[in-house]
């Protein structure tokens, strides 16, 4: 008996990669550990009939023969299975593994790993079944484009590659109807998930993590929240920190709950919750946890944050330097011709070792355009001039970049000019 299995609350990704592991193993049965999330759960009752699943406990974990795992692979995201966990443990079992998270010290041992960084596990055996020729009706490319769309964030998340736009891209061509996933990818909140909303964004709290902006919400339910990852995502839209954790308990449950967002590049926040007990991606990871107070899990993410935030990129890091210069009387026929040799399109103006202004290339094409080129540079420069300490972090200049509306921001250390970085700089650092 071969049995497809996958993680707790299963969402779209791992529904749909368990069904499309039925289609590159026929006859096996799938299992759904513990519950299905919450659009899923509707569009899986609705497609029962194509899309069966057991529970754990209506399969004779003795007569497996063969276990398919996707979506995960971490033991402590498969507890509900403990007795098929444990003959894996005594290698009774062949073990196939399809995943697209980061290797973990609490993996399962498997035979046959399908392990690649792509933006959902379901693009992976969508490759497979075309490289095998299995064909595919409309119903299942929906649910396959479902679970791309679900763990790319529709393509927007940073982990999207360019497999997961080819998988997707092949299943549209294969039917997969806009129509249904938009209905199960946009489900409308809860008066549950409204309510923890509303209380997240009035406990918030934000700090400093080596420059990195954090916050932390930690809220106590009457009851338990389904879909609180929603209510995370959309508390992580509204405030815009680079990590975001909610955190939700239920007193009378002995239950909490943990939730983690974070911009690409920032906090591994699945590094800082797998710690813990937790799993997921980088900039998306949860945690579950029992017999524990509010304030002891935000106490022990404080000081998880402190060991895991890495050192931000600095404007030092990006910065041109030394910084050319010129001064208030420099001939702006001069400048003309000089800026394109120099490979710049702006430079400071200094008097006297004071930043005064700043001249671009606009500045002094506009100055010829009007018959003004035979003045100076001190004529038609920009004043005050922002600037930007050089201890800032990189995401500091590109938001007062996009504030002020400027192209280059020169570099200050405690008052003195040491260099600049320009629109140009971090477009290279965003795009590389």
């Amino acid at each position: 008996m071969e049995l497809v299995v996958t993680h707790a609350s299963a969402d779209f990704d791992a529904f749909a990669s368990a069904m499309a592991a039925r289609k590159l193993h026929p006859g096996a049965t799938v299992v759904m550990t513990s519950g299905l999330a919450r659009g899923v759960r509707e569009f899986a009752s609705l497609h029962r009939d194509r899309f069966p699943w057991l529970a754990p406990a209506d399969v004779d974990a003795s007569a497996v023969t063969r276990l398919v795992i996707v979506d995960v692979r971490r033991a402590s995201r498969l507890r509900a299975i403990p007795a098929l966990l444990a003959r894996v443990e005594r290698r009774e079992l062949e073990v196939h593994v399809w995943d697209h998270h980061p290797a973990s010290d609490d993996d399962v041992r498997a035979d046959v790993v399908h392990v690649e960084p792509v933006g959902s596990a379901t693009t992976l055996l969508i490759e497979a079944m075309r490289a095998r020729g299995i064909e595919i009706d409309e119903v299942e490319a929906t649910l396959f484009a479902l679970g791309i769309h679900s763990d790319t964030g529709s393509m927007q998340y940073a982990s999207t590659t360019s497999r997961d736009a080819e998988a997707l891209a092949y299943l549209l061509s294969r039917g997969a109807s806009m129509r249904v996933m938009s209905r199960f990818l946009s489900v409308p909140f809860t008066e549950a998930q409204r309510v923890a909303l509303a209380s997240a964004l009035d406990a918030i709290e934000t700090t400093r993590a080596s420059g990195l902006r954090v916050a932390i919400a930690a809220i106590e339910l009457d009851t338990p929240c389904e879909g609180l990852d929603e209510v995370a995502s959309e508390l992580f839209r509204i405030e815009l920190p680079h990590a975001l954790f909610l955190v939700a308990t239920v007193p009378h449950r002995g239950r909490a709950n943990v939730i983690a967002r974070a911009r690409e590049g920032t906090i591994d926040v699945a590094a800082l919750l797998g710690a813990m007990g937790g799993g997921g991606h980088p900039t998306a990871a949860s945690l579950s946890m029992r017999d524990t107070t509010r304030e002891a899990i935000v106490h022990a993410l404080r000081d998880a944050i402190a060991r895991h935030a890495p050192r931000p990129l600095r404007v030092i890091d990006v910065m041109r330097s030394p910084v050319r210069t010129i001064a208030p009387d420099h001939p702006l026929v001069r400048l003309r011709d000089e800026l394109p040799s120099w490979r710049v399109s702006g430079v400071p103006v200094v008097n006297g070792g004071a930043l005064v202004g700043i001249v671009s290339s606009d500045d002094v094409e506009r100055a010829e355009r009007e018959g003004r080129l035979h003045l100076s540079a001190g004529s038609c420069m920009s004043a005050p001039v922002r600037t930007i300490d050089v201890c800032a972090p990189v995401e500091e200049a590109l938001d007062r970049m996009t504030e002020h509306r400027v192209g280059r921001l020169p570099v200050t250390r405690e008052g003195a000019l040491v260099g600049i970085v320009t629109r140009g700089d971090l477009r290279a650092l965003l795009y590389s």
